[in-house]
């Protein structure tokens, strides 16, 4: 059987994406009279997430501690080529 990669994408196969944080991922991150209120989600690293498309360019990922989010995947030229835009919010 052959399938070409419109037919597998459209299968919503989950696979493994790593993605690079060059800071950390928070649920929660605001500023308030006291200070900054925080929920850290994940430091600043190499993580590896579990990837469904969704629609379009759009994916949901999955970390296996249930950090999740809606992550756009960026087709651009230089260095954003291949990169995901996090749209939404943090979950677990």
């Amino acid at each position: 059987m052959n399938l070409n990669t419109t037919h597998q994408d459209s299968l919503n196969l989950p696979y493994q994406e790593v993605l690079q944080f060059t800071n950390p991922l928070y649920y929660r991150y605001e500023k308030s009279e006291i200070g900054i209120i925080s929920q850290l989600a994940l430091e600043a690293g190499n993580w590896t997430f579990t990837a469904v498309h969704d629609a379009e360019d759009f994916y949901t990922v999955t970390h296996e501690t249930g950090v999740s989010f809606l992550a756009e995947l960026k087709n651009g030229t230089g260095k954003n080529k291949g990169t995901y835009q996090i749209k939404g919010c943090v979950q677990n």
